[in-house]
């Protein structure tokens, strides 16, 4: 289904009064210069840890950089992947990036999926559904092994 994407919560990147979220200058930069992102955040998160590993300021400097990278990736290249919304039909399950590379190029409707997954889904049930979308490569059967029913409209 198709959902406006202003009517999508934006979270920004970041944690307390730290931000990591990256400035619209920062992504057009990293457009133009190729330098692209092209790991996703939940299912590379190991690795991207072990990048991040610094801790303070030059931590929260990598993460940005991922953030403003990935973004760029996507407003130029897309992806095919809806975002996965909670029963609200507006707060993001999965695809916080893809929403704001959206908004970068100004697109008006974006590709969702909306799922019966409380608005508090626990760490334990996100780690389940991004486990069972590497096994079953399917969102669907990837909800439903995680045990998130998709609400059809």
């Amino acid at each position: 289904m198709k959902k406006k994407v202003a009517e999508i919560k934006d979270v920004l990147y970041g944690e307390g009064d730290i931000s990591c979220e990256p400035a619209k200058e920062e992504i057009e930069k990293a457009i133009l210069e190729k330098d692209f992102e092209m790991r996703s955040f939940q299912g590379d998160i190991e690795e991207l840890k072990t990048e991040f590993k610094n801790s303070g300021v030059e931590c929260y400097a990598q993460i940005k950089r991922y953030h403003k990278r990935r973004i760029a990736y996507l407003a130029v290249k897309g992806c095919k992947d809806p975002i996965l919304l909670c029963k609200d039909e507006c707060t993001i399950l999965d695809g916080l990036h893809r929403l704001k590379a959206a908004k970068h190029i100004v697109l008006k409707e974006i590709d969702v999926i909306v799922t019966d997954a409380p608005l508090d889904l626990s760490d334990v049930q996100k780690d389940k559904l991004w486990a069972a979308i590497k096994v079953y490569g399917s969102i669907d059967k990837a909800l439903y092994e995680a045990g998130i029913n998709i609400l059809r409209k």
